[in-house]
């Protein structure tokens, strides 16, 4: 430790016939931390900090924090500047929430201006310097302390407050300050969790997996592998205001990249659009954007660092980052039926894992997000399936997006039997026998197919979308190479797209991907692909395929409709498109 520093211990007042220490008795005394007078006619006091950037332009979870803290301040009357230290994308001086912020560009006056200050304040690189200048002025400094870095600490001593982020930093930061001599402990220390004011953030949950930052240290890659893997869910990722941001590999129809958001508008343009929060983090010292999610019931799975667990608590679902199947697991959980008050009879003998019945209109399209009643009779039986309760079943839920609805484990057990199920629907009531087709996979499918991503749009301009289907290993079995048809749907105005011939395209669960070329009919309607590997390895693996399509300037608008992908005996439409003008 420097000996300079030495100035900021603590020198307690001593009578008269106390022993002085002739070493220590040359030292100036800390200064003591203004008292803010209650007088409403007092000018307040002057509170000077200097930091790396600042909101809006800066929109990172420290220094959204302090905004958060100094905030209130100035709206009790006290005057707060902000000096920025780098220069950033906001060249003059400007006011947020009462908080005035000098921009690098017009910053040459900062030590000047500091003299005067009551309280200088700092955190990261800038504190040695904000230090040095209140130790030559006996301006008494705050520093705030958002990790647990020993540099941080080490930086922090003998400052006249520190205040930490968490309890697990301070406790780290007492671990740290247990081998310093008394002069060089901070004068004072607190615990400030960063303030997260609800009513800024909350708002009704929208329907993607989101997450905030794409940075590696974030999780960014981790994120994109869960995107691979469920193609059911729609996600958004949020580009960080620091470090690399890391981008699809590939196309996932699934997903979409968002620009870096300003923390208050976070609420329109993320928590709105956010059904789960996602933080794969490799390390939080708190996780702000947690804390946010939470303020609108949006759940939150998050890799269990120290900050994490501390913020989230038990409101958490935690995996670790490394363990991809435990995260893909938590976030089935978030959809799974079984989870939904709902209870199901338990089987007889052996029972299957959950199962899927789909719904499909009359014109072979799905019904979407629509609320509908499965009706079991005792003992009824169907391919490889039989239901052995005694008493009718009947089990009501939404289907999802691709018209499926999910029935949960140990509700059917093996059937001995062939033929269709024998199931009754019901939506909204009305009996949908003879005009559903509820195909339901057979217990000894090798795979199964079902809508893969969110819906495309396609314009008589002639652009070109992609398509396609989620394929998905119901067995552990190895699945042969196979014959995948792609057809156009019966009405005119949609085309095959060849891109180095006409392709499909195969991606699996690490996003690589491999393109088969096929043959297309002499009408134009069929895309023919023969040995077509699924890339699935073992039961739950899932892979996506797709082919490019455009929409020719006869096509009928607007218009909904779908491919239909034949992959040997299995059959699904595709993702679903719209056709627009």
């Amino acid at each position: 430790m420097n000996a300079s520093a030495s100035v900021n211990r603590n020198v307690n007042v001593r009578k008269e016939h106390q022993p002085v220490d002739p070493v220590t008795a040359t030292r100036p005394p800390r200064p003591v931390l203004p008292k803010p007078t209650p007088s409403k006619k007092s000018r307040g006091m002057s509170v000077t900090a200097r930091v790396y950037g600042y909101p809006p332009a800066h929109n990172a979870g420290s220094e959204w924090m302090l905004h958060s803290m100094l905030r209130p301040l100035a709206e009790r009357g006290h005057r707060v500047t902000v000096w920025l230290s780098h220069p950033g994308t906001i060249e003059e001086s400007y006011e947020i929430d009462g908080v005035r912020v000098v921009p690098f560009q017009e910053g040459s006056d900062f030590a000047t201006e500091a003299q005067s200050a009551d309280v200088l304040l700092s955190h990261f690189e800038n504190v040695p310097l904000v230090s040095g200048l209140a130790r030559a002025r006996q301006i008494p400094v705050v520093v705030i302390c958002h990790d647990n870095f020993a540099t941080s600490y080490h930086n922090a001593a003998g400052a006249d407050l520190v205040v930490y982020n968490s309890e697990w930093i301070r406790r780290d930061g007492e671990i740290h300050y247990a081998r310093y001599p008394a002069e060089f402990l901070p004068g004072r220390t607190i615990v400030v969790r960063p303030p997260v004011i609800a009513e800024d953030y909350r708002t009704e949950p929208g329907d993607h997996v989101t997450l905030v930052n794409l940075n590696p240290d974030k999780g960014g890659d981790i994120f994109w592998q869960i995107a691979a893997w469920t193609p059911e869910w729609r996600f958004l990722g949020v580009k960080g205001s620091y470090g690399p941001q890391i981008l699809p590999p590939t196309r996932l129809p699934n997903c979409e990249v968002a620009d870096g958001v300003p923390g208050n508008d976070m609420r329109e343009h993320v928590y709105s659009r956010s059904r789960v929060v996602l933080m794969p983090s490799l390390y939080e010292s708190w996780g702000r954007v947690a804390v946010e999610a939470m303020a609108s019931g949006i759940p939150v799975i998050a890799h269990p660092t120290p900050g994490l667990v501390e913020s989230l608590g038990d409101a958490g679902i935690f995996a670790y980052r490394d363990d991809l199947t435990a995260w893909l697991h938590a976030l089935g959980s978030l959809k799974d039926p079984a989870n939904a008050d709902h209870p199901l009879s338990a089987p007889k003998d052996t029972p299957f894992g959950a199962f899927r019945v789909r719904f499909l209109d009359e014109t072979n399209q799905p019904l979407s997000v629509q609320d509908v009643t499965l009706r079991l009779e005792p003992h009824s039986t169907g391919s490889h399936f039989s239901y052995g309760g005694q008493a009718p079943l009947t089990y009501s839920a939404k289907t999802d997006a691709g018209g499926w609805l999910t029935v949960p484990a140990g509700t059917l057990q093996a059937g001995p039997q062939e033929g269709p199920m024998q199931i009754t629907a019901l939506l909204r009531g009305t009996d949908l026998s003879g005009r559903i087709d509820l195909s339901v996979g057979a217990a000894a499918s090798r795979f199964s197919l079902s809508p893969g991503g969110t819906p495309v749009t396609l314009t008589r301009a002639g652009e070109t979308r992609y398509p396609g289907v989620e394929v998905r290993a119901d067995s552990d079995q190895a699945i042969p190479s196979q014959k995948v048809r792609v057809t156009l749907p019966s009405c005119p105005g949609l085309a095959f797209v060849p891109e180095g011939g006409y392709q499909l395209t195969i991606m699996d669960a690490r996003l690589a991907t491999t393109a088969y070329t096929g043959t297309l009919q002499a009408d134009g309607q069929t895309l023919t692909f023969e040995g077509v590997y699924l890339a699935l390895h073992g039961k739950g693996a899932v892979s996506a395929a797709w082919v490019a399509v455009k929409a020719l300037p006869n096509a009928p608008v607007p218009e909904d409709t779908a491919l239909t992908f034949q992959v040997g005996d299995q059959t699904s439409p595709s993702t679903l498109i719209h056709v627009r003008a």
